[in-house]
């Protein structure tokens, strides 16, 4: 039995690695002002990227950006890691 760490291979049309689900992945990371990875997709990556959501959400003074980085961790859950792990 072979899984796959990448979210690209469940998640996307062409049943591989890359393509439009690796770039949405990718577009998320940009969309939080951050560079994406080599492997944006990779299960890893996007453990450490919900890992830093949440510690900034943890140093965050002021509670509109506090509210911000957890609805964007929140985003990350349910678009990106959910729903491809079992």
């Amino acid at each position: 039995l072979q899984l796959w760490p990448y979210a690209s291979i469940y998640v996307g049309a062409e049943g591989k690695l890359g393509g439009e689900a690796r770039d949405r992945v990718a577009g998320f990371w940009r969309a939080l002002h951050l560079t994406p990875p080599a492997e944006p997709d990779h299960l890893a990556a996007l453990l450490g990227l919900y890992a830093t959501l949440a510690d900034m959400e943890a140093a965050e003074q002021d509670p509109a950006r506090r509210q911000l980085r957890r609805s964007s961790r929140q985003a990350l859950l349910w678009e990106h890691l959910l729903s491809w792990l079992p």
